[in-house]
């Protein structure tokens, strides 16, 4: 049985009242400071890091209210929690047993627990954890004795905010500036800040220039590699589903994963691997695959300067197609558990409920 982690209630004012009522958890390590949930105000993170990268490692996680019976189930809890341990051992964040998956799953499951009724009636939560090493008088201790995590939740609104049947994705052609680091320099496996946040620009840049909902990185040699959130998938002129593989300097999706098992289960061919831009702009389909992002369809292929030289759209008006919304509808049904629609739609996807699932009291 798991132990209670004490909620720590503070007076004063609120520095940013849209935060009052919410709360995080803390947990500062090698001081001997057990974890605390304490309001949201004091994670220790400026607003501008809420939502975003943080400062280190992260991860993104969705919990729905299940359709079955009512109650909050976080999909794929425990691979990302295994994911966030396994990443901070890597990068020497921690020692090995400073801190087991079961345990950070067990602390988001409290925290969640605690914030639903502040966050929506059945709406969807979204559970970002943060891994960071402490500030010690104005450095970074990487000495494995210090070392924070914090653990937010907030609704999960739609990710892209997109006004027709699919979203618009920007290509850049501006050299190595949208390029991801390769694995000799970079570390492009792990979930961390140094590897999403110097792209944000180019999100942005591309929500001004070209009216786009994400940007797509290449890898370091110049392959297709992935957006600032989702992994990219695209249907080939030949029925086949593909996705960059991991020598594309990608993270290693868990929704991808989802994605993958579930086109195999209804005979797909699925190809991972080195693909050119040519490939995609040929695609029949294409559509992004993420905890946020769920499977989301791209309408749009825009690719260009800075300056808007020349703009190639294949798929207005055609998203999603059929693929796609057969992927969509199986998601969409199995992050609510709604198991009997999934197996229904996708007869023989693997369902582990102890795998997938994890209640949230």
């Amino acid at each position: 049985m798991s132990t209670r982690i004490p909620v720590v209630e503070t007076g004063g004012p609120f520095a940013y009242p849209e935060w009052e009522g919410v709360h995080c958890l803390r947990l500062v390590a090698g001081k001997g400071l057990p974890p605390r949930i304490v309001p949201k105000h004091l994670s220790g993170l400026p607003p501008s890091m809420h939502g975003v990268y943080g400062t280190m490692l992260f991860e993104g996680i969705g919990a729905d209210r299940s359709v079955e019976d009512g109650e909050y189930y976080i999909l794929e809890g425990s691979a990302h929690a295994e994911r966030l341990v396994r990443s901070a051992e890597e990068l020497r964040l921690i020692a090995s047993g400073d801190l087991t998956p079961a345990d950070l799953l067990d602390w988001i499951v409290q925290l969640a627990s605690h914030n639903l009724g502040e966050l929506g009636d059945g709406e969807p939560l979204y559970i970002r954890p943060y891994m960071l090493p402490a500030s010690t008088r104005g450095g970074v201790n990487f000495t494995l004795q210090h070392w924070v995590l914090l653990i937010l939740t907030w609704m999960r609104r739609k990710y892209l905010s997109h006004s027709g049947r699919g979203a618009t994705m920007w290509i850049p052609l501006e050299g190595d500036r949208s390029r991801r680091p390769g694995r000799e320099v970079g570390a492009p496996h792990l979930k961390g800040a140094f590897n999403y946040g110097p792209y944000a620009s180019r999100k942005s840049m591309g929500a001004l220039i070209y009216e786009a909902q994400e940007t797509l990185l290449l890898s370091h040699a110049g392959h297709l590699a992935e957006t600032t959130g989702s992994n990219l998938w695209f249907v080939r002129e030949d029925g086949a589903l593909c996705t960059p593989d991991e020598e594309c300097d990608v993270l290693p999706g868990i929704t991808g994963r989802i994605v993958w098992e579930a086109a195999e289960a209804l005979g797909r061919r699925v190809i991972s691997g080195k693909f050119c831009m040519g490939e995609l702009l040929k695609a029949k389909e294409v559509f992004l695959a993420g905890t946020w992002a769920g499977v989301t369809p791209v309408d749009q292929v825009r690719v260009g300067q800075y300056s808007p030289t020349f703009v190639n759209a294949p798929f207005v008006g055609n998203a999603p197609g059929p693929v796609t919304s057969q992927l969509i509808e199986f998601y969409d049904a199995l992050k609510v558990h709604d198991l009997a629609r999934v197996r229904q739609l996708v007869p023989r996807f693997p369902i582990s409920e102890e795998r997938l699932y994890t209640r949230i009291p």
